[in-house]
């Protein structure tokens, strides 16, 4: 699984959200296909993700650019210096 979306550069560090996949990888009907494949022959799928990055357009990052850090609900999702 790739991001839902992401802001550009060489990377996905700057994601918009993890729901979708990725349309460079594929989509969720090919994704369902592969994992159905896997799981025939014994093999079974591991979703890892690492989640600690986002982009400026996440719906977490606005709140808190939005809100100020003090008051966002998202608040202990992002270290600001």
């Amino acid at each position: 699984m790739g991001w839902e979306g992401y802001e550009g550069g060489n990377n996905l560090s700057n994601c918009t959200g993890v729901c979708q996949i990725d349309r460079r990888l594929g989509d969720i009907e090919l994704f369902k296909e592969i994992v159905d494949e896997l799981h025939e022959r014994g093999i079974r799928v591991v979703l890892d993700g690492v989640f600690n990055h986002t982009g400026r357009e996440h719906e977490a990052f606005r709140a808190i650019a939005n809100e100020g850090p003090g008051r966002s609900k998202y608040a202990n999702w992002y270290d600001s210096h």
